[in-house]
């Protein structure tokens, strides 16, 4: 802020008189005679005080006037007079060694800062010098205010009631001997702000008194500017909600396409699996950015590989049941081919009167019944029927050599 700056002027004329070299040259100065002494001294203050100079941009001078006289400038070169000299150093005089802030007026236009300088070695206290420090007002509001670009800002520094700076553009109260006394305490104003019409424009006015300098510091904004702003910044709001809009409507499209997508994949599986189509299965992606659907499609995918292994399963009984029936059906046919054929043997050998092959054939054939039947429980009757056509067959076989007794 100003203030801030203000009070780094002032501790840097604090510096200034505290500097050693300053008061040994100054020292020197007094109590030496002119010659190459004193010109050394009178450099070397220079030189100083130049350093000091450069320290802040908006210092435009550092002028000391020592105890003879003579005075020391760097900066701009604007000698103030005997009586200009005189008067501040009687006025510093009145402050016992602290900064005062001499106001600009007519004669110059800068702000001045001023003290006495005192002998510190010894602790005499004996004045050695004036410090006058004189500060460029609009290179000083320009460094600390910070303005938006193309924002007209009015700025006037007021000292009871009277106007001791302004920027280049403001307005000016020339109707008015005392401005805050008249238009901050009527009733359109606020606590620190208010509205002022001047030439037919409004100005919003919003100012802050400094307990520092005891100035107040009066910020005059054109209601213009502020109209201006306001389009300024809501064209800049819609833009920027209409960007937003879009960037969320994309997402949105992109993040529902992203949980939809999986679900018309499912549906498309499950159409196919409903015609019959088994192997979508193999195929069948389950990863998703979705945990859920994931579970889901996971879920779905074993479900569709069980009901395939299932009908695989079920194919390969139904064929071994097929199979095994044509087996029955064949072992049924072949006893019964066999057993016509021997029945036929029979009858042949009695038309032949062969009674050996007859007995022997017949014996065959019971013994073949019996054997491919279906029984689980076997009578002893059955059991000797079985054992007569045996021996019958071996007793036409071995004749008088077997005998045999039941």
């Amino acid at each position: 802020s100003i203030e801030n700056e203000l009070k780094k002027t002032e501790k840097l004329s604090f510096l200034i008189l505290s500097d050693p070299n300053v008061q040994a040259d100054l020292l020197a100065i007094r109590n030496l005679p002119q010659g190459y002494s004193g010109y050394q001294a009178t450099e070397n203050l220079h030189n100083i005080l130049l350093s000091y100079a450069l320290a802040e941009d908006y210092i435009a001078s550092i002028s000391l006037l020592d105890s003879k006289g003579g005075q020391f400038i760097v900066g701009v070169e604007t000698k103030l007079k005997k009586e200009q000299n005189e008067e501040i150093l009687q006025e510093a005089l009145k402050h016992e060694g602290k900064n005062i802030w001499l106001e600009p007026d007519s004669t110059d236009r800068m702000l001045k800062s001023a003290r006495v300088i005192r002998q510190i070695p010894g602790l005499s206290l004996e004045v050695l010098g004036l410090l006058v420090i004189r500060v460029d007002m609009n290179k000083l509001v320009n460094q600390v205010a910070h303005f938006y670009p193309g924002f007209e800002l009015y700025l006037q520094i007021l000292s009871a009631g009277r106007s001791i700076y302004a920027t280049e553009k403001s307005i000016t109260f020339e109707d008015h001997s005392n401005p805050l006394a008249d238009e901050l305490s009527s009733s359109t104003w606020g606590r620190n702000y208010g509205i002022k019409t001047v030439n037919r424009n409004k100005y919003f006015i919003a100012y802050t008194n400094s307990a520092y300098n005891g100035w107040t510091y009066v910020n005059i904004i054109p209601f213009a500017n502020i109209n201006h702003q306001i389009v300024v910044l809501r064209n800049i709001m819609i833009v920027f909600f209409s960007v937003v809009f879009g960037l969320v409507a994309v997402v949105g499209l992109k993040l529902t396409k992203s949980i939809t997508k999986p679900f018309e994949n499912l549906t498309l599986k499950m159409k196919q699996v409903e015609s019959g189509d088994f192997s979508v299965g193999k195929e069948f992606e389950v990863e998703t950015g979705i945990e859920e659907i994931a579970v889901l499609n996971r879920n779905f995918k074993i479900m569709v590989e069980k009901i395939n292994n299932l009908i695989q399963e079920n194919y390969i009984k139904q064929l071994l049941i097929k199979e095994t029936k044509y087996k029955i059906l064949q072992a049924q046919i072949n006893p019964h081919f066999l057993y016509n054929t021997l029945d036929s043997i029979n009858w042949l050998a009695i038309v032949d009167k062969q009674e050996k092959i007859s007995v022997m054939v017949e014996s065959l054939g019971n013994l073949l019944r019996n054997s491919l039947g279906k029984k689980d429980i076997i009578t002893i009757r059955d059991e000797i029927n079985i054992l007569e056509n045996y021996v019958k067959i071996q007793q036409i076989r071995y004749e008088e050599r077997l005998q045999f007794q039941l």
